[in-house]
């Protein structure tokens, strides 16, 4: 591998990480690849910010 990132090694990961904890799979999920901020996430999510940020 060249240093890329596998794509597809990485969504089964978040699926891995969405059963032990579906809520941390999405803040996952958003930051890096929606690109979406802490203050957007929580909005998202519904969840207080220092429940998106501590995770």
């Amino acid at each position: 591998m060249d240093g890329s990132v596998d794509l597809l090694m990485l969504d089964e990961l978040i699926d891995q990480l969405a059963t032990a904890d579906p809520q941390m799979a999405q803040i996952v999920a958003l930051r890096p690849f929606g690109g979406y901020s802490h203050t957007e996430i929580f909005d998202i999510l519904d969840a207080s910010e220092r429940t998106v940020i501590r995770k």
